[in-house]
């Protein structure tokens, strides 16, 4: 009996030790740089400039919200973007929204100038464009692009304005060539034509058959071979960008095959596997339209999953959440691009997260920190946000938690992941006004 209780004292205060030791992990407080307001319309630039400072030997500066439309995330990273943007310090600005969207958007506002910023904002796709037209930041932005002090550029596949796939297909099949391949291969015309009817409908719950994917091939590539003929590059780039999109949806069923519902995602490591093609596809979009762009330095924003560098260093994350023969977007642009990113991820420790006018969802709860995570310690200061440019802290940290990727606190080095970190002490949801698309 006295064996059993000596036992448990020795567990529990074991534990206790345990509990006690992940609760030593410290930042140092020269390395934290507390913010006081993230409204893009009334922060303080000073408070930021330390984003800045730290990212000054890069040439990439990431923004990463832990998912699209998280919540204060979106505020922070307009407060940031103003303050890279009225300082000039940045020119050209890179969305997770497709880019043939964002390509009409300039399109429409170097022709109209200002006067077509309504015009353009009927190309607006994503959740964090549309929460931009809400807060005025859109207005903001299309009015330096429209003065020509900044470019918007998109890399995602994914996404496109049915408005412009509509006028892509009814264009193109009154080319002659084009007509005449329609009219022997109906079958496949009919699949095309029914495809781009109902466009809006092929989202990320869409499955796509083998056979029903290389008839679309067939059509699109006499589509991509007449407009080569007439070197119309331009066309050819976009219908190269939709069939890769239709790609995509084959490919990203395969790891979805064995659940009861094909298109349902059950596990992170699906997750991951249904992204991975659309990384792949989005690093080489990104990194043309980089190679062509004459600016020394550029700000991005996308998904904190697609921003991370060195996942295979996150400790489990092959057993919980992604393969490490996967590379994610961000890992793609490290290799071909080694030392020029500089990204930040966000995260919180209370609060709720996503969009309030979708309802509240159990889910949409921010995690409490865990002891021993980077959330925990600085929930403990008394600021409500604060940058922390990780690559500063010092080694002997070692590995520490926090929540950055798959809604999990997860151990790493952090610092090879993400180079800082936003910190939000209390997150609050989105809310739009409108959820209308075009």
């Amino acid at each position: 009996m006295y064996r059993i209780f000596f036992l448990i004292l020795f567990l529990l205060l074991n534990f206790c030790n345990f509990l006690k030791a992940q609760d030593i992990f410290t930042i140092e407080r020269e390395n934290i740089h507390p913010i006081s307001d993230i409204n893009w319309k009334t922060f303080k630039p000073a408070e930021l400039d330390n984003i800045y400072k730290s990212s000054l030997s890069k040439e990439i500066i990431i923004l990463s919200e832990s998912d699209h439309g998280h919540g204060s995330s979106l505020d922070a990273q307009c407060a940031i973007l103003k303050m890279l943007i009225d300082s000039s310090k940045i020119h050209s600005l890179y969305l997770e929204s497709n880019w043939i969207n964002c390509d009409r958007i300039m399109e429409i506002l170097k022709a109209k100038g200002e006067a077509g910023i309504q015009d353009a904002k009927k190309f607006i796709r994503t959740v964090e464009l549309k929460y931009w037209t809400v807060t005025g930041f859109w207005e903001y932005l299309a009015g330096k692009i429209a003065s020509g002090k900044l470019k918007l550029k998109g890399f995602d596949i994914s996404g496109l304005s049915p408005t412009i796939a509509n006028e892509l297909f009814n264009e193109a099949i009154e080319l002659p060539s084009v007509k005449d391949f329609a009219s022997q291969h109906i079958k496949e015309y009919k699949l095309v034509k029914w495809c781009f009817d109902y466009f809006e409908g092929w989202n990320t719950g869409s499955v796509m058959q083998d056979k029903e994917y290389w008839e679309i091939n067939v059509f699109i590539n006499a589509i991509i071979d007449s407009y080569t003929a007439r070197k119309n590059l331009y066309r050819v780039k976009e219908w190269r960008s939709i069939l890769n999109y239709f790609y995509w949806m084959l490919k990203r069923g395969e790891p979805l095959q064995g659940n009861k519902y094909s298109n349902e995602i059950k596990t992170d490591k699906q997750f991951s596997i249904f992204y991975s093609v659309r990384d792949s596809l989005m690093a080489d979009l990104f990194l043309k339209e980089y190679s062509e762009d004459s600016n020394d330095k550029v700000a991005c924003s996308m998904a904190a999953y697609h921003a991370m560098r060195n996942s295979k260093i996150i400790e489990k994350m092959d057993d919980c959440c992604k393969d490490n023969n996967i590379m994610t977007m961000g890992e793609i642009i490290d290799k071909k691009l080694p030392n020029k990113i500089y990204n930040i991820c966000f995260v919180a420790a209370s609060g709720s997260y996503g969009v309030e006018d979708l309802g509240p969802a159990p889910e949409s709860k921010i995690k409490k920190p865990v002891i021993g995570s980077l959330e925990y310690t600085l929930n403990k200061m008394n600021f409500p946000y604060c940058f922390v440019n990780l690559c500063d802290m010092k080694s002997a940290a070692g590995p520490f938690f926090m929540n950055a990727v798959f809604n999990r606190f997860l151990k790493s080095e952090w610092k090879d992941n993400f180079s800082g970190v936003l910190f939000i002490k209390e997150m609050k949801p989105l809310v739009l006004i409108s959820l209308s698309t075009n």
